[in-house]
């Protein structure tokens, strides 16, 4: 069973960002909706944090496995991390056309 997960492309230039005109959602409304997002997940992020991580819970499966449970844990960062700046830059996109 594969359990990779696709990384978010973030860079600004590859996003395509909404275009806000009479017909589709207010600048307010989705700047709204993106700044919950992101402190929802900011609320995630220190739940994740607390999990307690440690090497004892892998030990038995093998040497090789707390080097990988570590690295598989630093990806499931940098996801989150690629959905931080997804967010922020929509955030940033919806201010800057809110003026």
């Amino acid at each position: 069973m594969c359990n990779t997960i696709p990384m978010i492309n973030t860079e600004p230039t590859q996003l395509t960002l909404p275009l806000f005109h009479l017909n589709g959602n207010s600048v307010e409304k989705l700047t709204e909706q993106y700044q919950n997002a992101f402190t929802k997940l900011q609320e995630f992020v220190d739940a994740f944090s607390e999990i307690e991580f440690h090497a004892r819970d892998y030990y038995p499966l093998g040497m090789e496995a707390w080097n990988k449970a570590m690295v598989e844990r630093d990806g499931a960062r940098t996801l989150l991390n690629g959905v931080y700046k997804y967010l922020e830059i929509h955030i940033n996109h919806c201010y800057n056309h809110a003026k």
